[in-house]
């Protein structure tokens, strides 16, 4: 399957990401606590690599309020979920909203800072997949 950008995604510009979790941790895996404290830049960072994201001349405005960004374990399961609430405002000036669930869940072997990581990674690679085949959907009509 081609990707979002080969497909003919709209541009679109990320004018801001806001943070709007209730508690800056991710969760625990086992007894260890997860900390977030460096969570808001990297999600940053990889949001911006989002097929169809352009610069600030892009028709297309988009706003990500962070609503929950979490790590649970049960039993040998793992599963890294980032909620997020997407505001989208195109050249009509009418913005849409819609909340998408980032999730990647699997097999926990070690409980690592890298499995966490790892999954997160999935999470966020799972979210940018949604955001860009919706935000790219008017241009392949």
């Amino acid at each position: 399957m081609p990707s979002p950008t080969a497909q003919g995604a709209c541009s679109f510009h990320i004018e801001a990401v806001d943070d709007q979790r209730e508690s800056g941790g991710l969760g625990a895996t086992g007894i260890t606590r997860i900390g977030g404290e460096h969570f808001t830049r990297w999600f940053k960072e990889g949001i911006a690599t989002t097929p169809g994201h352009g610069g600030a001349s892009a028709p297309m405005r988009v706003r990500i309020a962070v609503t929950k960004a979490y790590f649970q374990t049960l039993y040998s399961l793992k599963a890294a979920n980032i909620v997020v609430k997407v505001t989208a405002t195109g050249v009509t000036g009418v913005p849409t909203q819609k909340m998408y669930r980032g999730v990647d869940s699997s097999t926990q072997w070690t409980a690592s800072q890298a499995e966490v990581q790892s999954a997160f990674e999935g999470a966020l690679a799972d979210l940018q997949r949604q955001i860009a085949a919706d935000l790219g959907a008017p241009c392949r009509s």
